[in-house]
């Protein structure tokens, strides 16, 4: 259930709403290196994939939209709205904005950020004075999961 609620959350920021209505819908399509890939629909109409999961800081998420956006979302506490980040991938640091619904942060990379995901091996977000740790153990094999999911729509 926390990984249904956490990949409906993300697609609802790649799709640039507020939130989905009660009808959004999320199918797993296969999970790959620790990774759950979910197909996420707001009545039937397909909105992305998302690929999620959990470690001791809490889940993170990987997902891109129907236009092939990327989204990185992560469970990380802290005030609403848009705050001041820093995201470190094996020792190269990047600073950017991040926005904060209070239970999570997400915020659309940059391709240089998505390649360092992929090839990286540990992740570490800041924002407001808190850090979130994750490992990227099977990152690569789950954002060609997402890029696959996207491309034939979760068939």
């Amino acid at each position: 259930m926390r990984n249904s609620l956490f990949s409906i959350a993300l697609m609802a920021t790649c799709a640039s709403v507020a939130a989905l209505p009660a009808r959004a819908e999320e199918r797993t399509v296969g999970s790959v290196s620790g990774w759950q890939v979910s197909l996420i629909t707001n009545g039937g109409r397909f909105m992305g994939c998302a690929a999620v999961h959990n470690r001791l800081d809490g889940a993170t998420a990987i997902g891109m939209d129907g236009g092939g956006n990327w989204l990185l979302a992560f469970d990380m506490r802290g005030p609403n709205g848009v705050l001041p980040a820093q995201l470190n991938i094996d020792g190269r640091v990047w600073y950017f904005s991040i926005s904060s619904d209070g239970t999570k942060v997400s915020f659309g990379p940059s391709l240089q950020i998505m390649n360092a995901v992929r090839a990286g091996n540990n992740l570490t977000v800041s924002v407001n004075g808190q850090s979130f740790h994750t490992d990227l153990v099977g990152s690569s094999a789950a954002m060609s999961m997402v890029q696959n999911c996207v491309q034939t729509a979760g068939d």
